[in-house]
């Protein structure tokens, strides 16, 4: 055994030794002023002849040098290698928005997206700005001849994040031209010199965005934004002049941050500008909050599933399904699954999600609260045991190359207006659109590595720093949630997270809109009067585009 390692290991040294090395005389040709060739010998730095060269330059004054081929002088080759990827990683870290990299799901009005602050500009504007990983583009309010009100209901501490952006405010903003690689309705230019308009359809209802393209300098930080100098990275976004639809309910009011595969996305941008490695994560936690990196690459502990391409390519984080596992129950099923941070819920196809209620249905031993009685999509709702206990099978999936996922979240708590938790709901739907949804996120740093086409996930608490020591803490002003706009009617809402203390003011009912485009059946006359009522405040903003970006 011992001989075989010894082997093992010379035959590691001299591949190290000839390949990185250069361990042999090589003659770099250049050509003098007299046409003669100039030779050039090269050493390895840490070969015999390298050692006597120093020995002689130090009057024989030489720190203890490791004999070649021992494991010192092993240890002393790999340190070397580990020193130099540090270095070379130090130039294209994690960075995040000049604001930190704090990430929070806002109820109310603000539709339960994961929203973040970014500035643009110079001089600087802050907006808030709904992260989705379902679209590519980032659009921001401006020049508005429709565009959704600034107003924070619920929300007051954020009233002073919500602006609008105008180029002729900002000195280093510039227009995109018509013939731009990136501008994708040039056809519609008369001329190449015309500035690009854009123009995108969202699958939810009605919704859609269209303006003009700009550039301009947009705010990073590679550590605590209090100490480090910002970084300022050019980037084209849409001049958002028209919203409709979910735009102008508060989903997104203050603009959208496409975060998807294709050039026009930010992850393009900064990879492309060598700031960061072509990968980012998000983190999602119980508590309504999180936080986003560039350049992250994940966790030697992470599981990963390649992407799924799309006709030889790319256009979704899309990974395949195999198998699902409710409790003591398998279901054999193959279908693509897009990660999507724009949708609040997950959807599965109509026949996968038969199978999978079904086997959730039989092995729950809990009263079923019938669908009339509250308003909301989800059709297997529970109350709890006399006992308040909430025994449910445990929920996982397992993705293409053998990763499993186990689901930390897929329900949604019923709580009474003293907030005691009276009941639950499986939180999935069904959809010719398969989706994995922020529930199913939580508890999870997800990694989008566009770089080798890998989606990655590990449990994690997002207590991780931007460039290492403690963990970051932002400087602006909190954006957890903080609702406090009183309820209209109900007595029945969404439980908070049992890790912050319960609010006494629910949030307001909004209608929630599927993947598929239609909003569930809206609550009878008779269901405002019963004593369950459901408040759903949810709907998708990014999902699937229909054209454009």
């Amino acid at each position: 055994m011992h001989q075989l390692i010894g082997y093992t290991m010379q035959l590691w040294f001299w591949k190290h030794f000839i390949f990185h090395s250069l361990c042999m005389w090589l003659i770099l040709v250049a050509h003098a002023s007299n046409g003669e060739p100039l030779g050039l010998k090269l050493i390895h730095k840490f070969s015999d002849e390298a050692r006597a060269l120093l020995q002689h330059r130090s009057g024989g004054k030489l720190e203890p040098w490791p004999s070649k081929g021992s494991m010192d002088f092993y240890r002393m080759l790999h340190n070397h290698d580990r020193g130099r990827h540090e270095r070379k990683l130090s130039t294209n870290g994690e960075v995040t928005f000049s604001k930190g990299m704090e990430t929070a799901q806002l109820a109310d009005q603000f539709g339960w997206l994961y929203y973040t602050l970014v500035d643009v500009g110079t001089p600087n504007k802050t907006f808030l700005v709904a992260l989705d990983t379902g679209s590519d583009l980032f659009w921001v309010p401006c020049q508005c001849k429709q565009c959704a009100p600034r107003s924070a209901p619920g929300y007051p501490n954020l009233v002073q994040f919500l602006n609008v952006y105008s180029p002729a405010e900002s000195v280093t903003s510039k227009p995109v031209s018509c013939s731009n690689s990136l501008c994708d309705l040039s056809n519609s230019c008369v001329s190449g010199t015309d500035q690009c308009p854009y123009s995108i359809q969202y699958l939810s209802t009605n919704t859609s965005t269209s303006g003009t393209l700009v550039e301009d300098i947009m705010y990073f930080s590679s550590r605590d934004p209090s100490k480090a100098p910002l970084l300022q990275v050019s980037v084209i976004f849409g001049c958002g002049q028209v919203q409709t639809g979910t735009f102008l309910e508060g989903g997104a009011p203050d603009g959208l941050l496409g975060l998807g595969l294709r050039g026009i996305s930010l992850p393009s941008f900064l990879a492309r500008g060598g700031l960061v490695q072509d990968s980012f994560s998000m983190c999602f936690v119980p508590e309504f909050s999180g936080r986003i990196l560039f350049g992250d690459k994940g966790d030697l502990a992470q599981q990963t599933t390649p992407f799924v391409p799309f006709n030889n390519s790319y256009p979704l984080y899309a990974v395949g399904l195999e198998q699902i596992f409710v409790g003591i129950e398998s279901i054999a099923f193959q279908s693509a699954m897009i990660f999507d941070t724009g949708t609040t819920f997950s959807y599965f196809l109509p026949e996968i999600y038969q199978a999978v209620t079904k086997a959730f249905d039989t092995q729950v031993q809990l009263q079923r609260i019938p669908a009339a009685d509250i308003s909301a999509p989800f059709e297997f709702c529970y109350a709890t045991s006399a006992s308040g206990e909430l025994l449910v099978p445990d929920f996982s999936v397992t993705f293409s190359g053998g990763g499993n996922f186990s689901v930390l979240s897929p329900y949604i708590l019923l709580a009474d207006p003293k907030n005691k938790i009276v009941g639950f709901c499986l939180a999935i739907l069904p959809s010719t659109a398969p989706i994995i949804g922020q529930n199913f996120m939580t508890g999870y740093n997800i990694v989008f590595d566009r770089q080798e086409l890998k989606l990655g996930w590990v449990p994690s608490n997002c207590s991780k720093s931007v460039a290492g020591g403690e963990p970051l803490t932002s400087q602006v002003p909190s954006i957890s949630p903080i609702p406090s706009s009183p309820a209209k009617s109900p007595s029945f809402f969404i439980a908070p997270s049992p890790f912050q203390p319960p609010t006494s003011n629910p949030p307001a009912p909004l209608v929630s809109r599927s993947p598929s485009g239609s909003p569930p059946a809206p609550p009878s006359a008779s269901s405002h009067s019963s004593p369950l009522n459901f408040i759903l405040a949810a709907f998708p903003v990014g999902l699937l585009l229909l054209h454009g970006f």
